[in-house]
């Protein structure tokens, strides 16, 4: 699989700029005055300073160290400090991204994105991501202690990894005690993988 979540679709609020990683990349996400959503490198490409630390104006991100400003398709539309004089031909890499399922999904590939079938069930209950420092690959092999939870464990580097998942309700249970139940679960087995890995 190559396409990957990288975000709840819920956590990308107006006015604000989030942060998420894949693969290695540090990844910026915004929503603009529109609602959609855009997934760009975190990475001015004036001078290397994380574009994340900048404002979201709506319908640009502004650059936090010199305020140039790049729009919904990363290219350079101002440059306060110099008024109206030509704007160089500059851009911000974008990221190949689209919105299904309530999670913001992405892909360093090239090649063009289709998410997996990945929906609540009945009786499901969307969990909070949950960040952990060990491989994909580590996670993926222990996800069999965890039966009632249905996960896809994204690369966010070479050592770590992120997962978002579902979990289903048991006896009734509320929404909020399942995620809680949950979450109980994955952090248990978030101390045993990375425990395992530091040994």
């Amino acid at each position: 699989m190559t396409t990957w979540p990288i975000a709840l679709e819920r956590d990308i609020q107006p006015f604000g700029l989030a942060r998420a990683a894949l693969e290695g990349r540090d990844l910026l996400l915004w929503r603009d005055d529109g609602g959609q959503i855009h997934v760009w490198n975190d990475l001015c490409p004036h001078r290397s300073v994380r574009l994340s630390a900048g404002r979201n104006l709506g319908d640009c991100v502004q650059s936090a160290y010199h305020g140039w400003r790049f729009g919904a398709s990363g290219a350079l539309v101002a440059i306060p400090a110099e008024h109206h004089r030509p704007l160089p031909d500059i851009r911000v890499k974008t990221v190949n991204s689209k919105v299904a399922f309530g999670f913001v999904w992405a892909t360093v590939e090239s090649e063009s994105l289709s998410p997996p079938e990945f929906s609540p069930q009945k009786d499901e209950v969307l969990l909070r991501p949950l960040p952990i420092n060990t491989p994909a690959e580590a996670v993926r092999a222990n996800l069999s202690r965890l039966p009632a939870i249905r996960l896809i464990v994204t690369p966010t580097s070479s050592a770590s990894c992120k997962l978002f998942g579902f979990a289903k309700a048991k006896n009734q249970a509320t929404s909020l005690q399942t995620a809680r139940w949950a979450n109980h679960r994955l952090n248990a087995l978030r101390r045993f993988v990375e425990a395992r890995a530091a040994s």
